[in-house]
């Protein structure tokens, strides 16, 4: 058997035993490239390939599931968790909710260009304990913070809004950023995470 110049090991392809048409080449090179699997295995060459293009789908469909839509799975974590809550259809990379203390509300899924965020908006000028219990609810997991300070983030950009300070706040708390606003039609609150 000759070795090449290129490679210290193994033959160039056509020149070694396996060329003569024995069969018992390909086993010794499968040996040599796959060792321990194969001792193991006891595979045909052949067999060993095929076990290991398998092995490897079946890898790439297991890790898929997992990556599948992180953000449909935490919309259902919520309608899960909070009381009266309904996720409604995705567009756009926003997934609607529907919830009886909000008129509105969505969250805004991460991606390359967009943040994630949650958005939600009532039709009245003085938003009502049930409102911010809900935001705080959703806000706390979402951004995975307490409640209690999920609600204080809440209210205090809510107080803020009025005659000395206007009607659009935008405050941080708890690394949130916390975007309150009052319309002619009602408030919105929107909270996302800080950006560094």
């Amino acid at each position: 058997m000759t070795i090449s110049k290129r490679s210290n090991r193994f033959p160039p392809p056509g020149k070694g035993p396996e060329s003569r048409g024995t069969g018992r080449g390909e086993e010794r090179l499968a040996e040599h490239q796959f060792p321990r699997f194969n001792t193991a295995m006891n595979l045909a060459p052949s067999r060993l390939h095929a076990v290991t293009a398998a092995t490897i789908l079946l890898a790439a469909g297991m890790a898929s599931p997992a990556k599948a839509d992180a953000c449909d799975e935490l919309a259902r974590s919520l309608a899960r968790q909070i009381d009266g809550l309904q996720v409604g259809r995705a567009r756009g990379g926003i997934i609607y909710l529907q919830h009886p203390a909000a008129s509105q509300a969505s969250l805004g899924c991460t991606s390359r260009n967009r943040q994630g965020d949650f958005y939600a908006a009532t039709n009245q000028k003085k938003p009502s304990a049930d409102f911010t219990g809900f935001v705080a609810s959703a806000v706390a997991q979402i951004f995975t913070i307490p409640k209690k300070d999920a609600l204080r983030g809440v209210n205090r950009c809510l107080g803020r809004i009025g005659l000395l300070r206007g009607r659009d706040i935008k405050t941080r708390y708890r690394k949130l950023d916390v975007h309150c606003a009052r319309t002619k039609t009602g408030t919105n609150v929107t909270v996302s995470r800080e950006k560094d």
